[in-house]
């Protein structure tokens, strides 16, 4: 298993509009299982929102948690195209595999 590195103040303010719940347990420092299961739980430290059964975070409450100005988050002019995550593409390929089954 590979270690990713923390997520910098400048990953967070060139972040889509919404991060998956693994982008932004690594922000915060949090295991994935831990995250799973806070977010499970309603726990998570900033607010979650579920889409279509998968986890969601918006980039705001994450850089109001960390102490960042949301206000800095509109500043930010070089947004990147949001990706889908590797669990996301992991997910969608096991639907693919047993529709074809």
């Amino acid at each position: 298993m590979t270690r990713r590195k923390p997520m910098t103040i400048s990953d967070i303010l060139t972040s889509p509009t919404v991060v998956d719940l693994i982008t932004a347990a690594r922000a915060l420092g949090i295991g994935r299982t831990a995250a799973y299961r806070l977010a499970q739980d309603g726990d998570f430290p900033c607010p979650v929102i579920t889409v279509g059964g998968v986890y969601r975070v918006p980039t705001a409450g994450l850089a109001r948690l960390l102490g960042i100005d949301p206000a800095d988050l509109a500043a930010s002019t070089t947004l990147p195209p949001a990706r889908p995550s590797d669990s996301d593409r992991a997910r969608r390929a096991r639907r693919t595999n047993r529709r074809r089954q």
